[in-house]
């Protein structure tokens, strides 16, 4: 519990928050983790880690211990001091009392950084005033007590009040070493400044030493310099220290004990506090039962590792053996990437040369994954992280590694799926549907145990809210249709297809040699977040029963502007969590919003930002999405699934009601952008993929014109002010890059990126072009029109928000007023992105026996 007088000043709290967010992100096998800070009543509470033991001060009381002994506790110090160094926080308060010594001989050093989190000077340096005011928060004590343990342990420079950096540290700790050795404090004294002068000018007894390792001695003498220029600089020099000297004294003999890779599940996020007292309160009700129930593990990657996951379909993937499981994350920077993270392990890690991954899946043998990134599919080793190119994907969807040496995966957005040897090479096309020419596209496949059939889904393109579960061959033939879903199903052994009805996962009895249902559906006990399309995957299933459910993170989410240097100006907060792609009207005065995107449930809104009033416009059953503004800002163009196929209406926003604008058999229109008598919309054709539309939306009964039609995907359309040209994102390439072409025949072409973006946005008055670079980067380039336009230099502007919410298929992130001077974005109150729940053995719910 924090003082009262500490929890009264509002700026002091803060800057506390802001200190021990950092210091929760240190996660290291040696250093007791902070979990959150919680207030109830106007107390604040920090929320640790629980370390079971007694302390290095309360061993030390029995006096000396053993060299060997010794040698073990500084060694796994040393490695907790190198881990915060690393990231640039030094402990400042390292002391005996400060160090936990488990029953089975780890150490855990506690209060990393607090001394500085706790100074009531903000500019304060971590002198002998600082830490006066952080006595140690898990041992009891007198005010004084604590303040003359804390300065038998200051660093010379510290006792002095001056700056500090990691050195101070590196003194502590051969303070600490010393002591642990002989068993009585290198600096004593009645008062607090008796301590401290000792500290400055007291030589050091080196005589109290017992007999020790040559290179244990020069060790401490270097730690023990009071010139911080002089002293040992960093501690991983200490670590090697004490590797050498355990080697001098006893030959072949290992290095102290290490803590093992995993340090539990109570470690894995800011709700631990939470999921401990449920798991307490399952305790106590055991007695009662009347069966054990499997165990349910709730952790938060962003928390645990770092990185935020992405949402979405794909995003994460638990390997067929159970250990581990790979997402899709964001790092600090908002760089997006492959991490690994392992189910005994703390911390997850990134994995190189995975930038810009999607839809990560498997190998049979968990060694390597599958991954799409720069319109290829790709696989990269677990071991070494090499990665290689299989084949092209200009826009992967989802796919299976099969135990036969093949890859089943959706190359496109729309269209059959294709199979690859592992090895890579010429994919070749392994599906079709005989007489359902309709179907748009086919997704997420998983293989049965024999590596050559395989489950997959279907988009039947006229029906959103269903679509077609299909069993299928690598070795060709026609698909034969199994049931309609919602979800993508996954094969689980011993005989079971998971996906979801309504919002519950289900396991469908499935025989994988005849391929038939066996039976009824069975209700398992986890729910499912809510789908963006009808072909999201509900869950990830390994082979020895470990299930992976995605749970997206709640909060409320808020409007957020910001300048063109990324600093916020204004923040409105909305009323449903639900909203997604905002486009900003004409004037600016307004904000198109869509709740529940891609749901049979989905709606347009409208926010006034003057008022901050949010008013929703749509009421009618079926799906309305992607709205677009009229250029007078008096009506909105949107894509809606009311009567069947996606097509495009007209909502007056003055209340003037709804109509239909144009309807064809397409399944996918998607309007992007309206400038005058020009409407750009994309559209999903089966032999090409997306591709760009012009209509009148004046005259309506006059057929649209196809602008782009190429076998490659062109998407994001965006008319420039003066109705001239249009910019678009096109795989030609082989990646995804910017083109813009003129109207109304493109006739001129001119390609913008060369290093990959996306979701272009004209400004001020058509002289600037915004987009997203890799690393959701917002970039500029400057825009000289006319009838031969081209473009300057990109510039940089800032990264997107890392909690910036982001919808489903080609949602709006962002959008930009017409001079260009303001970002709009939607942000979730929550920074923690998506949660993953593991249930170690699913079966047991249905009373399966593992085979």
């Amino acid at each position: 519990m924090l003082p009262a007088a500490f929890a009264q000043d509002a700026e002091r709290v803060a800057r506390f928050r802001r200190e021990a967010q950092m210091l929760a992100a240190l996660h290291h096998s040696n250093i007791a983790s902070i979990f959150g800070l919680e207030e109830s009543e106007g107390a604040l509470a920090l929320v640790m880690e629980l370390v079971e033991g007694e302390d290095l001060a309360q061993r030390l009381k029995r006096g000396p211990i053993p060299v060997d002994e010794c040698v073990a506790i500084a060694r796994q110090i040393a490695e907790a001091l190198e881990a915060a160094h690393e990231k640039g926080i030094v402990h400042r308060d390292l002391k005996p009392a400060n160090v936990k010594l488990t029953a089975d001989g780890k150490v855990k050093v506690l209060d990393f950084g607090l001394a500085k989190a706790m100074s009531a000077d903000p500019m304060a340096s971590s002198g002998a005033h600082d830490l006066s005011q952080s006595p140690t928060l898990a041992s009891p004590g007198t005010q004084a007590g604590m303040i003359l343990g804390t300065a038998a342990y200051m660093a010379p420079e510290q006792a002095r009040g001056k700056a500090v950096d990691k050195r101070a540290d590196i003194w502590a700790f051969g303070v600490v070493l010393f002591e642990m050795l002989t068993g009585r404090k290198l600096f004593e004294g009645e008062t607090v400044s008796d301590v401290l002068a000792n500290v400055l000018k007291q030589e050091v007894a080196w005589d109290l030493l017992p007999p020790v390792p040559a290179e244990l001695r020069r060790l401490l003498r270097r730690c023990l310099v009071r010139d911080p220029r002089q002293r040992l600089h960093d501690v991983a020099d200490a670590r090697i220290a004490l590797d050498d000297a355990i080697a001098e004294g006893s030959g072949a003999q290992e290095p102290g004990p290490r803590l093992a890779s995993g340090a539990g599940w109570n470690r894995l996020g800011w709700g631990v506090a939470a999921l401990l007292a449920i798991a307490v309160a399952g305790l106590a009700l055991r007695g009662r039962a009347p069966a054990p129930q499997p165990p349910l593990y709730r952790f938060v990657l962003s928390a645990a590792s770092g990185a935020t996951i992405a949402s979405g379909a794909g995003s994460s993937a638990i390997s067929p053996d159970g250990r581990r499981v790979v997402f899709v994350g964001n790092d600090a920077a908002g760089q997006q990437g492959l991490w690994v993270q392992e189910l005994n392990e703390v911390q997850a890690r990134p994995l190189a040369g995975t930038e810009g991954a999607r839809y990560p899946f498997w190998s049979p043998d968990s060694r390597h994954v599958a991954f799409f990134a720069d319109s290829k599919l790709r696989k990269v080793a677990l071991e070494g992280a090499r990665v290689d190119v299989l084949c092209d994907a200009p826009e992967g969807r989802g796919g299976s590694w099969g135990r036969a040496g093949t890859l089943v995966f959706a190359p496109e957005v729309a269209g059959p799926l294709s199979a690859v040897a592992e090895g890579g090479g010429t994919p070749r096309t392994v599906t079709r549907l005989e007489g359902s020419g309709d179907a748009m596209s086919h997704r997420n496949p998983s293989f049965l145990p024999d590596g050559r059939r395989f489950v997959f889904i279907a988009d039947p393109g006229a029906d959103v809210a269903e679509g077609r579960v299909y069993l299928a061959s690598i070795d060709g033939g026609e698909a034969r249709e199994l049931y309609r879903s919602r979800r993508a199903p996954v094969y689980a052994a011993p005989g079971f297809l998971i996906d979801a009805i309504d919002d519950r996962l289900v396991a469908r009895p499935f025989d994988p040699v005849t391929g038939e249902l066996r039976g009824e559906p069975r209700r398992l006990d986890q729910a499912t977040p809510e789908v963006v399309n009808t072909q999201d995957r509900a869950a990830s299933v390994s082979d020895t029963g470990v299930l992976l459910v995605p749970s997206l993170g709640s909060g409320r989410i808020r409007i957020v502007w910001t300048d063109r240097r990324g600093l916020r100006s204004r923040e409105i907060p909305l009323p449903n969590e639900r909203l997604s792609a905002p486009r900003l009207s004409p004037d600016g005065g307004r904000l198109a919003l869509v709740s529940n995107a891609g749901r049979p449930d989905g709606d347009l809104w409208v926010v006034d930002l003057e008022s901050e009033q949010a008013s929703r416009l749509t009421f009618q059953a079926g799906s309305d999405n992607y709205p677009v503004w009229s250029p007078d800002g008096s009506r909105l163009v949107f894509q809606t699934a009311r009567a069947g196929a996606n097509d495009l209406w007209l909502l007056d926003t003055r209340g003037g009601g709804e109509r239909s604008l144009y309807t064809s058999p397409l399944a996918w229109k998607e309007p992007r952008s309206w400038v005058g008598n020009r409407l750009a919309f994309v559209t999903g054709e089966r032999e090409t993929g997306f591709d760009v539309s012009l209509l009148d939306p004046g005259q309506p009964e006059q057929p649209p014109v196809k602008l782009l039609g190429s076998r490659a995907s062109e998407r994001d359309a965006a008319i420039s002010p003066d109705g001239r040209w249009l910019a678009y994102v096109s795989n030609e390439s082989g990646a995804a890059e910017i083109y813009v072409v003129s109207l109304p025949e493109a006739r001129v072409k001119r390609q913008v990126t060369t290093g990959s973006g996306q979701h272009p946005v004209w400004a001020r008055g058509g002289r600037e072009l915004i987009y997203l670079r890799p690393g959701n980067v917002l970039t500029s380039v400057p825009v000289d029109g006319g009838d031969a336009i081209s473009f300057g230099p990109p510039t940089t502007l800032f990264p997107m928000p890392r909690a910036t919410f982001r919808g489903g298929g080609n949602d709006t992130l962002f959008d930009v007023t017409a001079d260009g001077a303001h970002f709009v974005f939607l942000e979730r109150d929550d920074q923690v992105g998506q949660t993953l729940i593991v249930v170690t053995d699913w079966r047991a719910q249905l009373g399966e026996v593992a085979p």
